[in-house]
């Protein structure tokens, strides 16, 4: 047998095969990418809302009954209720020590406007976030 045998069987393929054949092969690859390329943008996107909806979470928490925002629209009415230069509803005014008691970047943002206004218990309490008290808890 030798090496040079021709094979009678193959033919000629018509004009224009090869080229129909590759471009079947470069739109099956090009659609591949562009599934891969939807599934990482699918995936920054759900990323992204995850984050603002966390970020979101954060800024509004809700603690003593009312958000971040609400509660730092009340610092000037809190300053003058603690100061007793005006009187505030027992409501909002029991609603922002317990905010200011466990946000810590409220009262931060509290102390930092009205040094030494806050009494020494709340000013002196770490910002400790409630899930790691939780956590404590559950570990201790």
């Amino acid at each position: 047998m030798s090496t040079n045998q021709q094979h009678d069987d193959w033919r000629d393929c018509p004009i224009g095969e090869l080229s129909q054949m590759v471009g079947r092969l470069n739109a099956a690859q090009r659609q591949a990418r562009m599934k891969q390329l939807y599934g990482k943008a699918a995936a920054c996107v759900l990323l992204v809302a995850v984050g603002v909806f966390a970020v979101g979470t954060v800024l509004s928490s809700r603690y003593g009954g009312i958000t971040c925002p609400e509660c730092q629209e009340h610092f000037v009415a809190f300053y003058d209720h603690q100061t007793k230069a005006t009187a505030m509803d027992d409501a909002l005014a029991s609603s922002m020590t317990k905010h200011l008691e466990n946000c810590g970047s409220c009262r931060s943002a509290f102390e930092k406007s009205y040094p030494g206004v806050l009494p020494a218990e709340l000013s002196d309490q770490l910002a400790v976030p409630i899930f790691a008290v939780a956590n404590f808890a559950t570990l201790y």
